[in-house]
């Protein structure tokens, strides 16, 4: 399956793709709504970014930014018992240990944000340089 055949897909499936070059979301625009004919375009408009993203709007995740194998699992098992009635919950792991839990929302809504630190005092999902986060 072509990165294009996956775009297109999500989009019929009523998700927003979006070309990416690695992570980045580069393309002018990257956050409107394409038609299918436009998502088709962008194999040959850009043939070098060959990832895909998806905006965010109707299709919140659950980040979990855990470096800790343990740590991250359990926030994933806590979040699919949350969940687990409500259908099937994907998850997406990039860096591993770390991973993404999709959800679809018909009413979208402004981004949470949790700050943690663990019980070593290494931060996860920490704010940047020189700021802590909450604890």
């Amino acid at each position: 399956m072509t990165s294009s055949d996956v775009r297109l897909r999500l989009h019929a499936a009523g998700f927003d793709p979006t070309v990416c070059r690695g992570k980045e979301a580069l393309m002018i625009g990257w956050n409107k709504k394409y038609s299918a004919e436009q998502v088709a375009a962008w194999a040959n408009q850009y043939p070098a970014w060959t990832n895909t993203g998806v905006r965010t709007s109707n299709a919140p995740a659950f980040d979990i930014d855990i470096r800790n194998p343990e740590a991250a699992e359990a926030a994933e098992e806590l979040v699919r018992n949350l969940y687990a009635d409500r259908g099937t919950l994907l998850t997406r792991i990039g860096e591993a240990p770390k991973r993404a839990l999709l959800f679809r929302t018909l009413q979208p809504f402004a981004k949470i944000r949790a700050d943690f630190v663990a019980p070593n005092g290494s931060e996860h999902h920490n704010r940047g340089p020189g700021r802590r986060p909450a604890t």
